[in-house]
């Protein structure tokens, strides 16, 4: 039983760590894209402040805001499986810690019986041993 129990609790750590994986990746991909966000607006701003720089760069500038649109749609995408893994790794995390309260539990009902059990012998032993008239 105690080795089931030291068993669950290695893998309920290692669900714990791939769950902390799984966050990291989902912060990582709000950060970006919020990166792609400030540079969607900071090119929609230079378009719209400096009207003597339409005819030169405004292709350009139009190309660049559709490929930041463009990577900004894939990572909201990306964000949407990522938050699936971080709850579906939150669920086995849940699961494997939920085992091992039960498991934790049958332990100590086991111990506490155990050490019922021979508090009970050892009384069982002293009457037999002492003289009743």
């Amino acid at each position: 039983m105690k080795r089931r129990l030291s068993s669950m609790k290695r893998i309920m750590s290692v669900r714990e760590q791939l769950k902390r994986i799984e966050e990291a990746k989902l912060g990582r991909l709000n950060r970006e894209e919020a990166e792609l966000e400030d540079k969607r607006r900071s090119i929609i701003h230079a378009l719209n402040d400096d009207p003597s720089l339409h005819g030169i760069f405004i292709d350009d500038m139009a190309k660049r805001l559709k490929r930041v649109t463009l990577a900004s749609h894939q990572v909201r995408d990306l964000k949407q499986v990522q938050s699936r893994h971080v709850m579906e790794q939150t669920r086995h995390y849940r699961q494997a810690e939920n085992l091992v309260d039960a498991l934790t539990k049958d332990q100590n009902r086991a111990d506490e019986k155990t050490l019922l059990e021979s508090m009970t012998e050892r009384l069982s032993a002293r009457k037999r041993g002492s003289s009743l008239p």
